[in-house]
């Protein structure tokens, strides 16, 4: 079981994790980041307005490129580590949506 696995984990907050992680643990680098074509920019802070992408979409989208575009090798993704790993598929599975 990998260090992000908690019951209670919702997907924003894995989403934050992963940005954290990807700018060095550096809040002030998340809140400046600029990779805005990044699919988890708009949630990057854990927060999501009532209007937009859907979280769950944005990681499916985000472990699709990270598998370089085969949206069949996610579901096989081995990256326990990964904050999103939980929520690859595009399905919270903590609550069944």
């Amino acid at each position: 079981m990998g260090p992000y696995r908690q019951l209670t984990w919702h997907p924003l907050l894995a989403i934050r994790e992963h940005c954290l992680k990807c700018c060095g643990g550096q809040p002030d680098e998340v809140r400046a980041c600029a990779a805005r074509k990044c699919p988890l920019h708009p949630f990057r802070f854990g927060e999501q307005s009532t209007k937009g992408p859907q979280p769950l979409k944005a990681v499916r989208r985000k472990c699709a490129h990270c598998m370089g575009g085969k949206t069949a090798r996610v579901n096989r993704c081995e990256s326990l580590d990964c904050s999103l790993w939980d929520f690859r598929t595009g399905r919270n599975p903590h609550c069944g949506g």
